[in-house]
């Protein structure tokens, strides 16, 4: 016991000093590990939105012990910055390491960049058209018609500086290689500049009309007649010529017999004089209204005289 007593104070200082000595070391044991973690801007107010690029993750120096450290993974951290306090303009926001989300047992010694610039802008909406995107060739011989989206436009939301440079909303790319016949496809909307999100619906209908290559063809002869006359009349010219196309199947046997100049007489006074009215081409046959389309005709005003009655 004497000698326990002896140099006591100097005793306890030196076992003072291993003991910290060996919690630094043991400190200075734990594994340390740079990870990168996702970043998540949370309480963004509802009238703001972040315009420009901005840094998706950031870099995580922590520490833990061994077997807490082969645990771990990106997926289980979470940067976030809260932008609730935040208004319009340039900001330099901190990336707060207590406001993180960490596993249990570890600890975060560094993350950089610890200040992350944003610019953030009054948010708007606008309505665009819906631009079809179209590739490919269909089969010999047919083409692709003017193509249809149903909704034809479509509304964005997103920064201001942004929403004014945005020019239209995008389908995706759809094939029409080798086709013959008309289609249609569900497809999803995109706009066409990136950093804005639409407001209404993601996908649209795309129809596409293929159909044969047309042809147009001249059909001389064609008669002109009166609808709803009571009287007698005179037409000049009495017949007309006219340009059609369409399917060359459909004009194949096309003639002046197929078609009629027809003089809407309804109205027209029936005392003697002269008129001028414009024709209306009809289709005798039957199935070629929506195939086949007037292109021009040699006259486009008919002369019109009305005949005196007999026994005047």
């Amino acid at each position: 016991m004497h000698l326990l007593r002896e140099n006591l104070a100097l005793k306890l200082m030196s076992l003072a000093l291993a003991i910290g000595v060996w919690l630094y070391v043991r400190g200075e044991e734990k594994p340390v590990q740079i990870l990168s973690v996702p970043l998540e801007f949370q309480n963004l107010p509802p009238d703001l939105a972040i315009a420009g690029d901005v840094i998706e993750s950031v870099n995580v120096r922590v520490r833990a012990p061994e077997v807490v450290l082969k645990n771990v993974t990106p997926e289980r951290f979470l940067a976030r910055v809260d932008l609730s306090p935040l208004a319009a303009g340039e900001q330099l926001v901190r990336i707060r390491p207590d406001a993180m989300r960490i596993p249990p047992g570890v600890e975060v010694v560094r993350v950089s960049p610890e200040y992350v610039p944003l610019r953030l802008e009054k948010k708007v909406t606008r309505e665009l058209l819906v631009k079809p995107r179209i590739v490919g060739e269909p089969a010999t011989g047919y083409v692709i018609g003017e193509p249809r989206v149903d909704p034809p436009r479509s509304r964005v939301e997103g920064p201001e500086s942004v929403v004014r440079q945005a020019r239209e909303v995008l389908t995706d790319i759809v094939r029409a290689d080798e086709r013959t016949a008309p289609f249609e496809v569900l497809v999803d909307l995109t706009p066409d500049r990136t950093g804005l999100r639409l407001t209404g619906a993601g996908s649209a209908i795309l129809r596409v009309d293929i159909h044969e290559r047309y042809v147009t063809k001249l059909i001389t002869g064609v008669k002109v007649e009166p609808a709803g006359a009571t009287f007698a009349v005179r037409f000049a010219p009495p017949a007309i010529a006219v340009t059609v196309e369409g399917p060359p199947a459909a004009l194949a046997d096309l003639d002046e017999g197929s078609l009629a100049a027809i003089v809407e007489m309804a109205g027209l006074p029936p005392q003697p004089g002269e008129y001028h009215l414009k024709p209306r081409i009809v289709f005798r046959s039957a199935g070629l209204e929506g195939k086949v389309t007037v292109r021009h005709v040699s006259s486009e005003e008919i002369s019109v005289r009305v005949m005196p009655r007999r026994g005047r």
